[in-house]
């Protein structure tokens, strides 16, 4: 392997090993990153990043692309391939291991506040009984870089871009503890099931349902309150350019043809919340992701539900992605 090849390399367990999830697998797994070399460049491919690379000026600009959110953000890692041909520097692509369960607006944004006022003893116990990992609680989301370690080679990645996701706001269901007021949601499945498919011990059931309680789901209003307030406090702390990914207004799974009793149609409420979305980004100036127009142009033929797409669907999402990046002139 060429000086540049190792060097790229080592580059990329360095973002894989700056969080502790990524790093606990690799050294269970020995996972092993790909490496491809072109002409031009080199790509490097890990569970959760990629980084392309110039051959000819790596360090022409470094632009770092940070993902939070869902299940439909590694549609975006699609784009290392496609800028590979004529990158300019090195471009890393990274999505946080710490996916829908703690990215709703609120829970991030809580970091910023209403933790300061809560006993550590209490996140610990909360963190521990509900195994949330010890960044749930971190504001490192509003950290401007990617913290990298130095005796790899590379220190820090800036967040040029962030990359965000509206599902987490729509599906997830949140519980506000009694006694000091922060948010958790302890995981489980996509919908919103009981508490108990997300907590197999009775005991912490039980001690569950006596420390917190349910505030449901955003309300469409709430939530155009809360990501508002999300995207101010992160283009101010970060510098970043934000890109938010909008919602599949339909759902192939779903066979109601009668809505008599349907107090809420989750179908009409995503639509809701897409056009809240847009008209967020009028008065906030960042650029949305529209998959819900993407995905109807191609097809949804083999769509399983609203947010979970196939490998041949990332591709033109992917291609969405870079064209608003280019447009801005951020790669």
């Amino acid at each position: 392997m060429s000086p540049l090849g190792r060097r790229l390399l080592r580059l990329s367990r360095a973002i894989a090993a700056s969080n502790p999830y990524t790093a606990k697998l690799m050294k269970k797994k020995q996972l092993k990153p790909r490496v491809e070399t072109g002409d031009d460049y080199t790509l490097v491919s890990g569970r959760n990043y990629k980084v392309v690379q110039s051959k000819q000026d790596p360090d022409a600009q470094r632009v770092g692309i940070y993902l939070r959110g869902a299940c439909d953000l590694p549609a975006l890692l699609t784009m290392a391939a496609m800028l590979a041909p004529d990158v300019v520097g090195t471009v890393a692509i990274f999505r946080d291991p710490i996916m829908i369960s703690g990215s709703r607006s609120d829970v991030l944004l809580q970091s910023l506040d209403v933790l300061d006022r809560a006993p550590p003893e209490s996140l610990r116990e909360v963190s521990r009984a509900l195994k949330l990992g010890r960044r749930y609680f971190s504001p490192d989301f509003f950290d401007p870089t990617f913290q990298l370690r130095a005796e790899l080679g590379f220190e820090t990645i800036d967040k040029t871009v962030i990359a965000l996701s509206t599902a987490p706001d729509f599906s997830r269901t949140m519980y506000r503890h009694r006694d000091h007021g922060f948010l958790v949601d302890p995981g489980g499945f996509w919908l919103n099931h009981s508490i108990d498919n997300a907590l197999q011990d009775p005991d912490t059931v039980r001690w569950f349902s006596k420390t917190f309680d349910s505030i449901g789901r955003f309300a469409p209003e709430d939530f155009e309150e809360s990501y508002a307030r999300l995207i101010v406090e992160t283009k101010a702390r970060t510098g970043a350019h934000l890109l938010v990914i909008n919602m599949l207004t339909i759902d192939p799974s779903c066979a109601t043809h009668n809505y008599r009793l349907v107090n809420e149609a989750d179908n009409a409420r995503r639509r809701e919340f897409n056009i809240r979305l847009a008209e967020m980004s009028r008065r906030l100036d960042f650029d949305v992701l529209d998959v819900d127009r993407i995905l109807k142009l191609g097809g949804v033929d083999h769509q399983v539900d609203f947010a979970h797409f196939s490998p041949e669907q990332f591709k033109p999402i992917g291609a969405e992605a870079l064209r608003v990046l280019r447009a801005r002139e951020l790669v």
